[in-house]
C-alpha cells in the first residue's frame, strides 16, 4: 500500500517478514523509498516515518539517525516508543 505525502519520496506499507524481524521501517535512500511495517498506525507511524526521513535527508548511521529522531520527537513534545 503507498501513502500520500508532501516529503518527495514513495511511502510503503508492507508487511513485516518483508522486513525481517524487529525492524519497523527501512530508507532506500537512492530509490527514493521508504517501507514502513503495515501495521504501525497513528504516532508510532509518524515516529517510524520521522526516522527514515532522517535517513533519507541526512544519510546518517543507525546510532545518530536514532537520537536525531530522539530529539525531534522530544522538541515537538512526543514521548519517543522505539527511539
Amino acid at each position: 500500500m503507498s501513502i500520500a505525502n508532501n516529503y518527495g519520496v514513495r511511502v510503503h506499507k508492507v508487511p513485516s517478514y518483508r522486513l525481517g524481524e524487529g525492524v519497523l521501517g527501512r530508507a532506500w535512500i537512492y530509490d527514493g523509498l521508504i517501507e514502513i511495517r503495515y501495521d504501525l498506525r497513528g504516532e508510532e507511524f509518524e515516529e517510524v516515518l520521522l526516522h527514515e526521513m532522517i535517513h533519507m535527508k541526512y544519510r546518517l548511521d543507525e546510532y545518530k539517525t536514532r537520537a536525531l529522531t530522539r530529539i525531534a520527537l522530544l522538541a515537538r513534545g512526543k514521548i519517543p516508543k522505539f527511539h
